[in-house]
C-alpha cells in the first residue's frame, strides 16, 4: 500500500510539480515557483524560491521550467513563463509570451512539453479554445508554430505527448493530434473512448492514465496511437 514517506511545507497554494533530477519544482500561483532538493526521499528541503508570474501549471524541458501563469488583477495576463532552472538555487526569468489580443486562442489549462523545446498547450474556450504549439527551442525568442482550434478540441483541459502525437484531454471527448510536423498539426481520427475527456493526464510507458471527471482513473492502450484501448479504469469506493 501507498505511504507517505515524508513532506514539505511550501507557500499556499501548491497547484502542480514537475520533477527535473532530484528537485521537485512546485508551481504556487502568486507565491511563486519552489525548488525542492528530493534527493533525501525522507528529509526534503527547499533549495530556493522564484516569484514571477502566478502560475499553476508547469513543464519541464532541458535546464527550462515553463509555466502557465493566469493574472486578473491590475490588468488580464494569460501566457507562458519561462524560468532558468539550471541551478537550483538562483532560478531566473528567462522570457514570457503571451497570446496576440486578436488571436482567438482561448486561456491556457494544461501544458506539455518535449525534450527540444515544443511546448504544447492545452487552451479553453467555447469558441476559440483548442491547442498552441510553440518553438520554446531559442529562448529569448518563443515563437508560435501554431493554434490549432479545431471544435473538437476547443475545450482542451489537459495534453500530453509522444511519438509524434499529441494526447488531448478536451471537456467533448479524448483526442488525438499529429504533431509530427508542429507547424501543421492535424486532427487524428478515432480516440473518442472516454465520455468526458478528462481533467488531466500523464503518460507512461506507452500508457495514458486519465483523471476522468466522475468516471474516477482510466488507463489507456497506446500501442496503436491511433486506435488506443481502454484497459482499465477504477471509481471511487470500487471493490
Amino acid at each position: 500500500a501507498p505511504r507517505l514517506v515524508s513532506k514539505v511545507k511550501t507557500p499556499p497554494f501548491a497547484y502542480d510539480v514537475a520533477l527535473h533530477g532530484d528537485i521537485a519544482y512546485v508551481v504556487c500561483g502568486a507565491s511563486g515557483v519552489v525548488a525542492i532538493d528530493v534527493t533525501q526521499r525522507d528529509a526534503p528541503r527547499i533549495r530556493s524560491t522564484f516569484v514571477g508570474r502566478p502560475g499553476f501549471r508547469v513543464a519541464v524541458f532541458g535546464e527550462t521550467l515553463v509555466q502557465i501563469a493566469n493574472q486578473f488583477v491590475a490588468g488580464s495576463w494569460n501566457g507562458l513563463e519561462f524560468i532558468d532552472i539550471s541551478n537550483p538555487d538562483s532560478l531566473a526569468s528567462l522570457a514570457e509570451y503571451q497570446a496576440p489580443a486578436t488571436c482567438p486562442c482561448g486561456v491556457p489549462r494544461g501544458i506539455s512539453a518535449s525534450p527540444d523545446g515544443q511546448i504544447f498547450v492545452a487552451a479553453e474556450g467555447y469558441r476559440s479554445g483548442g491547442m498552441w504549439i510553440l518553438d520554446g527551442s531559442r529562448i529569448p525568442v518563443v515563437s508560435p508554430d501554431a493554434f490549432f482550434t479545431p471544435r473538437e478540441i476547443r475545450d482542451s483541459l489537459d495534453v500530453a505527448v509522444a511519438d509524434g502525437t499529441a494526447f488531448v484531454a478536451a471537456g467533448n471527448g479524448w483526442r488525438l493530434v499529429n504533431i509530427s510536423v508542429p507547424t501543421d498539426p492535424k486532427l487524428m481520427t478515432g480516440g473518442q473512448i472516454l465520455p468526458y475527456g478528462g481533467l488531466d493526464l500523464t503518460i507512461d510507458n506507452g500508457l495514458a492514465y486519465v483523471a476522468d471527471a466522475d468516471a474516477g482513473l482510466s488507463i489507456i492502450d497506446l500501442a496503436d496511437p491511433a486506435q488506443p484501448t481502454l484497459v482499465g479504469s477504477s471509481d471511487y469506493g470500487e471493490e
